[in-house]
């Protein structure tokens, strides 16, 4: 799609695909465990892939899966890597529409010591700020967080972050309640969403919360 300026404009990916999305991520986290304490989230990212690259949805439905995607936008300071992009299948939108997820490990133990790591997936500009600041979501509406929970406390995992949301309301350009708030459609304490403010219009990151 081209505005009236000339410049390639990314088209919203629709909503309705985003259940659709989430669904098959549930699906295919399942058993999904860490291979050791120190395992990256870039290891996980890709055997979930692989899984993902299974799933009916992904496999006969309208989208198709990236992982790690290069994003550089002519208006960016700095080239982004996605951890997964799923784009929209549609020959008629150019460049595709895409939703866009980044992962994130939390409470991880390291020679001995525990982490929640919260803050890095919060406020650090690779975790939700890297929506917030507009380098993963350039003229988009929604995007995803995922969060691998490394000792299984997801409950614990997501209060802390909805403390830091909080804390950091401001930075993040949040909108009230400012916390976490668990998507119905899903099963308990596996998705929430959080909305926020980005290039003047509401965006909506949905968050999903895994034991690893």
């Amino acid at each position: 799609m081209i505005d009236d300026a000339g410049r390639w404009v990314i088209p919203v990916f629709p909503d309705e695909e985003i259940p659709h999305i989430l669904t098959a991520m549930l699906r295919c986290l399942e058993g999904l465990r860490k291979t050791n304490p120190q395992e990256l989230e870039t290891s996980l990212t890709k055997r979930l892939r692989k899984r993902l690259l299974q799933d009916p949805y992904l496999r006969d439905g309208p989208v198709w899966l990236d992982r790690e995607a290069v994003l550089d936008h002519e208006d960016a300071d700095d080239e982004g890597r996605l951890d997964l992009r799923f784009l929209l299948l549609d020959r008629h939108q150019k460049p595709p529409p895409y939703f866009a997820v980044e992962a994130k490990r939390l409470h991880v133990t390291s020679k001995g010591h525990w982490r929640s790591r919260v803050p890095e997936y919060v406020t650090h500009r690779q975790g939700m700020m890297c929506f917030i600041e507009g380098r993963y979501s350039k003229e988009l509406r929604s995007g995803g967080m995922l969060g691998y929970v490394f000792d299984g406390d997801v409950s614990r995992a997501a209060s802390s972050i909805s403390e830091h949301l909080v804390s950091h309301q401001s930075q993040l350009k949040s909108v009230q309640p400012h916390l976490l708030n668990r998507a119905s459609d899903f099963p308990t304490d596996t998705v929430w969403t959080t909305i926020h403010t980005v290039d003047g219009h509401p965006f909506t990151l949905f968050h999903i919360l895994t034991e690893v």
